[in-house]
């Protein structure tokens, strides 16, 4: 008969195994079970097991020579789960569906090999009962799990020559390494990493690459990112710094440093983001034979860049393309029939597992000496299994990852697969149901993703449930304070937490986690909506466990001090997976109607009926007292405020016995009651009687105006000659009745053509002539004039008001003009005036909040009017803005543009051709006006007197 189970050691130092079970047929392979991940990180053996005996029957212990022999008797196709576990050294075989006869008191040894053996039973998870076997050892110990006719045998030999097989193997390893792999390589891939030795910046086009050297392969890293600030946080598990700074300057956008601390026996590095926006979305983490490379970047070039620098090592190859595995039977599928083992002379070595949480997608690679061929199974909707023939796990490498909650992937585990003729990895991923994984292999790289759609895996249980009426002893395991604090039976196994999300990292202790939260809670507990709950998490999985046990485990974590009375009893289930220990403290005391007051670091746990009881007794000898309480009398000047104003909150105080007056004069308040409501009074008045901000408000009103026109025209004059000689003055004037004119005339230009002046007349030149002969003269007389004009007007009115008070500022005249109603004259008069209102409202946060009106109006004579009195031009803005201390804002703004061209001419002679320019004239007119009006309001510092 054969059976089928597996062999996986846990912890720390790790030890190589032998297995030397029989191989199963394929037969019942078929039949058999397949691997899940289990509620404590160990694989779960599922079998359909009807009908066969799953009782075990009895324990048997026996020597044989060197070696101890333990029997479990009376299972019949045993379906197990081994593993090695330390502190004390210990071995734990689970049975699947397998009830113990009987509960018994542990089995005594102390053989030299074997000091104990316990039972009792457990449960997985699933409803179904199993056993768990723990034998502990006295000294380190090799073990064989192998079936027999009546059950299992366990033989435990004593370690003989065992400390120098990590070596050798490392040894055996580098030899196998190809010729192209540089000394320090082959080094490195001859055992796993333990200390982070250096690390290099490397700056590209596009991004940066940051290099973490190590002197080995890192076996297990995760990494994740934390948001405000932006920073990547890469944990290395099992490693020491050896890097001589604790801080190295990056200098690229998408990252500004790099932070070393060393926390609980592992390295976290802190990667501070740069100046780029989602510097870290898109990185890309991949392990090498001597540590890791973190490229952060985007672009072609940074692509090719990262590309030339990764094919340089051999670690790297082609990567093959992308397929998503295609979905298994619900049932085991087992992969064709492996070569015959002349075909893997060379096994591949697994050096590592590492772990990457990207905002799109769960990575998960897994680090090989040379590439690994694989095949994908998926036995349930939860589980996705990847197995690597021909491959071996490195010496003292046992991977196991628990990511941070909410994500696709809950859960990753590697082991070597037993009993197989050719040695075989499994690599075991809980994952959201239904979630389809992407594998690739790139060179000795294989890269298994998930991406983020919003599924999220189940989250694996961290305590083993503790068997109905035990009375084990409870141990409660202390973590770090954002971590849960697993809470397990002595003996029982405990999975490793999830790795603590740091929400920030101290500037003096880059790296390192932040120490407990101190605790926090009310002076009575009970269940309230809002409440803060600020324990350390914990989870508890308990059946029908005693209130007493349960108050012992709240006060090992909370280290408080706990007293029950004897009203306290009875038994509660639970199972609470990382929650604060204080509200699964309320939540268990309302299942059993109980309720707790804490003194100092005193809980005491009672009956809510009695406590509230208890209180009421309180609160009426409170009230007695204060009948009987002696009154005084207190004196209260109010500085700021007005006592009439306080005087109304202050009365909500007083018990029925006091009274409190006013004393306008001094603006005081007497108050009179017992002394404890006094004090109480006399604090709300200082709290309110404050000084009232004042807010100065500065104004700036800017005009500019700039004008420009252009006038061209020109002059014709004719006439006659007046002198008798034109060329003489001293001929003598014509005289009347001459051959051409009758009339005597002493005018130069007696008829004349004159075409519109400019406004300014400027004579660029005359030209003057005689037509036919002398005694006719023409004139011609041309005329420009330009204008520029350029004005800026600024007015900047201020004030002071305060918080929450109107202030107005206004300058100018008052212009008057007449009015006419029924016959009878008036005289009103108009405000040309700077004005500006302004009521502010400071904020808690130092900004200001203001209702402005801001008015200028002035006269303008540019407008006709009717009565001759000037017209008012009109400039106001009213709005509601809000404003920082100190900052200037643009309130309004008015721009005016007035453009114009306008052309004159003589009739007729002005439209003949050519000639036709000597009889118009031109004018071009170009007028701005610009207002703008800015605002800055400034918080007036004010000092305090002292009183």
């Amino acid at each position: 008969m054969s059976s089928f189970g597996f062999v996986r050691a846990m912890g720390g130092d790790r030890m190589p195994k032998r297995f030397n079970g029989r191989m199963m047929e394929p037969s019942r392979l078929l039949l058999g079970a397949f691997l899940a991940v289990g509620a404590l990180a160990c694989a779960s053996t599922l079998a359909d097991t009807e009908g066969i005996g799953r009782t075990l029957q009895d324990v048997r212990v026996e020597r044989d020579g060197d070696a101890t022999v333990v029997h479990l008797v009376g299972i019949e196709e045993p379906v197990f789960t081994a593993y090695r576990q330390q502190d004390p050294e210990r071995l734990t075989v689970d049975l699947a569906s397998v009830q113990p006869a009987e509960l018994r008191e542990p089995l005594a040894v102390y053989d030299g090999l074997v000091e104990e053996v316990s039972v009792a039973p457990f449960s997985q998870g699933t409803g179904e009962g199993s056993t768990r076997v723990e034998l502990t050892f006295a000294a380190l110990a090799d073990y064989v799990v192998e079936p027999t006719s009546d059950g299992l045998a366990i033989r435990v030999s004593p370690v003989t020559g065992m400390a120098e097989m990590p070596r050798l193997e490392a040894e055996e390893l580098a030899g196998q390494l190809s010729s192209d792999v540089d000394t320090e390589m082959a080094r490195a891939a001859a055992g796993p990493a333990s200390k982070l030795v250096a690390v290099d910046v490397k700056k590209m086009a596009g991004g940066v690459v940051l290099q973490l050297r190590a002197d080995g392969a890192i076996e297990s890293a995760g990494s994740f990112t934390l948001e405000a600030p932006d920073r990547l946080v890469i944990d290395l598990p099992g490693l020491v710094s050896d890097v001589d700074r604790d801080q190295i300057a990056v200098g690229a956008p998408q990252a500004e440093r790099l932070r070393i601390g060393q926390h609980d026996g592992m390295v976290r590095v802190v990667v501070d983001g740069g100046s780029a926006a989602n510097g870290f979305e898109g990185r890309r983490v991949v392990p090498m034979g001597d540590g890791l490379v973190v490229a952060l970047g985007s672009g072609a070039a940074f692509d090719v860049a990262l590309d030339e620098m990764l094919e340089a090592s051999p670690w790297m190859g082609q990567p093959e393309d992308r397929t998503v595995a295609e979905a298994k039977a619900a049932a085991w599928e087992v992969p064709a029939a492996p070569a015959p083992s002349g075909s893997w002379t060379e096994l591949a070595t697994v050096q590592g597992v590492e772990f990457d949480a990207q905002p799109e997608r769960d990575r998960i690679t897994v680090v090989a000496d040379r590439p690994l061929e694989y095949v994908v199974h998926q036995p349930d909707a939860d589980t996705v299994v990847v197995s690597v023939p021909g491959a071996r796990l490195q010496p003292r490498l046992d991977p196991r990852i628990a990511p941070e909650p909410g994500g696709p992937v809950s859960l990753v585990t590697a082991f070597e697969q037993p009993e197989m003729a050719v040695p075989e990895v499994r690599i075991v991923v809980e994952r959201a149901p239904g979630l389809e994984p992407e594998v690739t292999r790139q060179g000795s790289l294989m890269v298994i993703e998930f991406p983020r759609k919003g599924g999220v895996a189940q989250t694996p249980p961290v305590v083993a449930s503790l068997p109905a009426g035990s009375d084990a002893q409870l141990a409660a395991v202390p973590v770090a304070s954002d971590a849960p604090a697993a809470i397990a039976p002595a003996g029982a196994t405990l999975a490793m937490p999830a790795a603590p999300k740091v929400e920030r990292a101290g500037a003096a202790a880059p790296a390192s986690l932040e120490p407990p939260a101190a605790i926090s809670l009310l002076q009575e507990g009970g269940l309230v909506d809002g409440k803060q709950y600020t324990g350390r998490r914990i989870s508890l999985d308990f059946k029908d466990i005693e209130m007493a046990d349960v108050l012992r485990l709240v006060a090992d974590v909370s280290d408080l001090n706990v007293i029950a009375g004897d009203e306290v009893k009875g038994k509660v289930t639970i199972r609470l997976v990382d929650v604060p220990w204080d509200q699964a403290l309320d939540v268990i005391l309302l299942t059993k109607g109980l309720g707790f007051m804490r003194v100092g670091n005193v809980l005491r746990i009672a009956p809510g009926d009695l406590l509230k009881k208890e209180e009421e007794a309180r609160l009426q000898e409170r009230r007695a007292l204060e009948q009987l309480e002696d009154l005084v009398v207190k004196l209260q000047p109010v500085n700021y405020a007005t006592a009439l104003e306080i005087q109304a909150m202050v009365k909500q105080l007083l018990t029925p016995r006091g009274t409190v007056q006013t004393d306008k004069r001094t603006n005081t308040l007497i108050i009179k009651d017992i002394p404890s409501v006094v004090d109480e009074a006399t604090a709300l008045v200082k709290a309110v009687d404050t000084q009232t901000p004042q807010v100065m408000i500065e104004a700036k009103i800017v005009e500019a105006s700039l004008d420009f026109s252009r006038e061209f025209g020109v002059v014709w004059g004719f006439g006659v000659q007046p002198l008798n000689d034109p060329f003489d003055a001293s001929s003598g004037l014509r005289q009347p009745g001459g051959s051409l004119w009758t009339t005597n005339t002493n005018s130069a230009n007696n008829a004349s053509f004159i075409n519109p002046l400019t406004a300014g007349p400027t004579a660029l030149f005359n030209i003057a002539g005689y037509v036919l002969d002398e005694k006719l003269n023409l004139n011609l007389q041309l005329q420009a004039a330009e204008v520029n004009g350029d004005g800026k007007v600024i007015s900047s009115p201020r004030l002071v008001t305060l918080d929450n008070n109107k202030a107005t500022i206004e300058q100018g005249v008052s212009i008057p003009f007449q009015t006419f109603e029924n016959g009878d004259a008036q005289l009103e008069f108009v405000d040309a005036v700077l004005k500006l209102d302004v009521t502010p409202h400071i904020t808690a946060d130092r900004s200001i909040i203001m209702k402005i009106v801001v008015s200028r109006n002035a006269p303008d004579d540019s407008v006709f009017t009717l009565t001759g009195s000037p017209a008012i031009a009109k400039n106001q803005v009213n709005t509601e803005t809000l404003v920082k201390d100190g900052q200037t804002l643009v309130i309004g703004g008015i721009y005016v543009v007035d453009k114009s061209e306008r052309q004159s001419s003589v009739p007729y002679l002005g439209d003949i051709p050519l000639i036709g320019a000597l009889f118009r004239s031109n004018e071009i007119s170009d007028s701005r006006k610009e207002l703008l009006i800015f605002v800055t309001p400034r918080v007036v510092q004010q000092v305090q007197s002292a009183s």
